[in-house]
Formats: structure tokens, sequence, C-alpha cells
């Protein structure tokens, strides 16, 4: 299956907990694979911008936590 790890754990959710830093960003994994992102591929059209929006807007984290 596209974008999973052999432990079971999807790429962007490991990505996530890479640069997470402490803030627990790896729970956005699902709100990312809805909009598309589900390999590690497909994070590299990502730049700083993009995740300072997704990660700092409140609405987003609503959404994302839902």
């Amino acid at each position: 299956m596209a974008g999973l790890a052999e432990t079971g754990i999807s790429e962007v959710y490991s990505w996530l907990s890479s640069i997470s830093n402490g803030l627990n960003l790896e729970r956005l994994a699902p709100e990312f694979e809805r909009r598309g992102f589900r390999s590690k591929h497909s994070l590299k059209y990502l730049n700083e911008n993009d995740l300072a929006v997704i990660i700092n807007s409140s609405d987003k984290l609503l959404l994302a936590e839902r």
C-alpha cells in the first residue's frame, strides 16, 4: 500500500513525527492524507510557507483534530 512503512505507520505520520519537535504534529497526518499527501514523494512539494499555514492556522488545526 502506498505511503505505509513496514511498521504499518504512514510515511506522512513518520515525517510529521520527525519534524514535530514535541508539538505532536503527527496528529495532523489524517488531514494531510485527506489532502492527497500520502507518501514522502508527495510531501516534497510542500514548502515552508505551506507548512506554516497548515500548522499555524487554528481553523485548520481544529478541522484536522475533528
